[in-house]
């Protein structure tokens, strides 16, 4: 069963994670619009996306001090991941829109290696 607190943090982590995405997604459809391919758009809006959420999540939802190098790394997994969902859908709904038809996927993903990975309280992983 989930605690309050978990089901606020999740909800925080949405809104966080919306603001965030509308970024990104605002950088993969101007790189798109600009005539680079959907891997470079991604790619691009990722990097775009890690830099200015890092903060939102170390602050704003898992309050910890995070670590930066595992929060990219772990982003650079979801971006393979997201490569490969949206080469799944491309040809049925367009690269635009393919980016959106992910981000459920991704944001659970997002949110579950977060949580145990990047802003894990050091001391339940002995440090």
């Amino acid at each position: 069963m989930i605690s309050n607190l978990e089901i606020g943090k999740i909800i925080l982590f949405l809104v966080v994670g919306a603001i965030n995405t509308l970024f990104g997604l605002g950088i993969y459809w101007l790189f798109l619009y600009a005539g680079l391919s959907y891997p470079l758009a991604s790619l691009l809006s990722l990097f775009a996306g890690v830099l200015f959420s890092y903060n939102n999540h170390r602050k704003a939802v898992f309050k910890s001090r995070g670590r930066f190098l595992v929060y990219v790394l772990v982003w650079f997994f979801i971006y393979v991941v997201n490569i490969a969902l949206i080469s799944a859908v491309r040809n049925y709904i367009g690269d635009y829109f393919a980016g959106v038809a992910t981000l459920p996927v991704i944001i659970i993903l997002s949110y579950v290696l977060m949580k145990w990975l990047v802003f894990r309280p050091f001391k339940e992983i002995g440090i």
